[in-house]
């Protein structure tokens, strides 16, 4: 390749096609040479320049500046003066220059300051939007910032492991510290009753990691001076360009809730022992009545069919008074029932003789006679504890007391069966079946009564309608 030929015309030509401005001040800061590139960057042709001054093109600042930049040149040759210039372009808008001034006076073929401009309007453009950007930025975050310092709720910002990065003041009150320093760098984990960690580490694995976010649940936390204090919390997952960095949590003092739920929880349990009691009394009184009837009435009307049998055979009587004292007969047969039935009704002695499979027999047997409802059993002869018997009984009863009196049933299935822990009892009907209204209907008693009695002895109960008829099931711990 032939080497180029460094001539005048060469350099005038390279200076011409320059896309940055150079131009020549004398020792007196004027004009004396100018590049053709002024057009393209300023819009004037170099002649152009010819008789203006510096105050046509600078802000009056800016010119000042420049000029202090000339004149910190002056005395050191060779130094350099670089600076950022807004410039007046022909058609009245801005341009901004960046401008390397430099002092060649002592150079005998240049004489002057040489200063070389270039372009930088786009870069300055997209530098002021970004410092407008971080102004903006900055604004918002203040306002943010106030916002998430003031809020109720406690907030927290942790590492993937757990480690505090960050919480406002409401979670710092909460926790009973003073300063961010005396939390940060502490674990979650640290902070949290050990009752709660394992369930919480699964909400942690199998929500927040897996879908970005938990449901709202509760907890405890173990504040500064060692007391608990109950929050109900969210926690989402933190990510930049879509890889986690962290979790952050919102956090309310649940205190007045738990204090709350406690008293609502102590009045249900005296509740509990109150209807207990209640139902205790109620047994003992039906058990007393029950016997008093049996042996009382019961007697009295047995030796008054004996006193009536004699004199049917040793008073001398018309057969008007033998019919009349046989009629006698009869209705003391029907009363001596009656007294067994009632009796029975309110305490069967089989019960406590023989046992509820005896018991559950002998009832449906008397109730298929009275209503014609067929009683088909299935019933297990396990041991069952006699605080147990008598509910699971009591709840038979009124099961079939309602069939009989709503149901339309003409079959009634009854099972009854334990395993190691539970018994079971089930009572199925084919009537017209209940709907769910009849069944969270506050004036059901029969059902609300059933739902007590199973309550009563730690089990639960349960009622739903089948595509005909009834189906009740009772579940009982053993012990």
């Amino acid at each position: 390749m032939k080497e180029p030929i460094h001539n005048l015309r060469w350099f005038k030509k390279l200076v011409a096609n320059s896309q940055d401005l150079i131009a020549i001040l004398n020792e007196q800061m004027e004009l004396v040479f100018i590049s053709e590139s002024c057009e393209t960057l300023l819009g004037y042709k170099s002649k152009e320049f010819t008789g203006r001054k510096g105050s046509d093109f600078f802000y009056t600042a800016d010119l000042n500046r420049l000029v202090e930049g000339i004149e910190s040149t002056r005395n050191d040759p060779g130094h350099h003066h670089k600076g950022r210039y807004k410039v007046t372009h022909k058609n009245k808008s801005s341009v901004y220059l960046e401008l390397i001034i430099t002092n060649l006076l002592h150079d005998p073929d240049i004489q002057g300051f040489v200063i070389n401009a270039h372009d930088v309007s786009d870069q300055h453009q997209s530098e002021l939007a970004h410092i407008l950007f971080e102004k903006k930025l900055a604004t918002s975050e203040r306002k943010y910032r106030g916002l998430y310092e003031s809020v109720g709720d406690g907030i927290v910002e942790t590492d993937l492991n757990g480690c505090i990065r960050h919480a406002n003041r409401a979670f710092l009150e909460m926790l009973g510290y003073d300063k961010l320093d005396d939390l940060t760098g502490k674990y979650y984990q640290a902070i949290t009753p050990e009752k709660w960690q394992s369930a919480e580490a699964i909400i942690v694995k199998n929500k927040i990691m897996e879908r970005g976010y938990s449901d709202l649940y509760e907890k405890e936390y173990i504040r500064k001076d060692g007391s608990l204090v109950p929050v109900e919390l969210r926690v989402w997952l933190m990510k930049e360009d879509g890889i986690p960095t962290g979790m952050w949590g919102i956090a309310r003092d649940i205190t007045d809730r738990w204090v709350a739920h406690k008293k609502l929880e102590e009045a249900y349990r005296q509740l509990e022992l109150f209807n207990r009691y209640k139902s205790e009394e109620r047994e003992k009184e039906r058990k007393a009545i029950a016997s008093t009837i049996h042996d009382e009435l019961g007697q009295a009307l047995t030796a008054l069919k004996i006193d009536i049998g004699w004199l049917l055979e040793h008073a001398e009587a018309t057969a008007e008074c033998k019919t009349r004292m046989n009629s006698m007969t009869t209705i003391v047969d029907d009363a001596v029932e009656t007294v067994q039935r009632i009796s029975a009704d309110l305490r069967p002695g089989i019960l406590d003789d023989l046992g509820l499979a005896a018991a559950i027999e002998w009832y449906c047997e008397a109730f298929e006679k009275r209503t014609g409802i067929a009683c088909k059993l299935d019933l297990c002869l396990c041991s069952i504890d006699k605080e147990v018997e008598l509910p699971l009984f009591r709840i038979m009863q009124e099961a079939l007391t309602n069939i009989a009196r709503h149901a339309g049933a003409s079959k009634v299935e009854i099972i009854q069966q334990c395993d190691d822990q539970n018994i079971e009892l089930i009572i199925e009907d084919d009537g017209k079946g209940i709907d769910i209204e009849q069944i969270n209907s506050n004036n059901s008693f029969g059902l609300i009564g059933m739902r007590e009695k199973a309550a009563v002895c730690g089990g639960d109960f349960s009622i739903m309608p089948k595509e005909k008829g009834t189906r009740i099931q009772v579940v009982i711990p053993k012990s």
